[in-house]
């Protein structure tokens, strides 16, 4: 069996957070890898916010 490392999911989930709070203060985190951001204030499309959040936080959590 893999060693859980709980205190590395939690830092990664900590990161992708601060990522979060640059696009909005309306995050609703529900776990450890999921939540709901409020984006309405946003022009931009959903599909465009989604993928640069998506690049984002690939370029700042390898």
């Amino acid at each position: 069996l893999t060693p859980v490392r709980f205190d590395v999911y939690r830092e990664a989930s900590n990161q992708v957070r601060v990522i979060f709070g640059r696009y909005t203060d309306l995050v609703e985190p529900l776990s450890l890898d999921e939540a709901y951001l409020d984006l309405s204030h946003r022009k931009e499309s959903g599909e465009a916010l989604a993928q640069e959040i998506r690049e984002r936080i690939y370029e700042e959590t390898k």
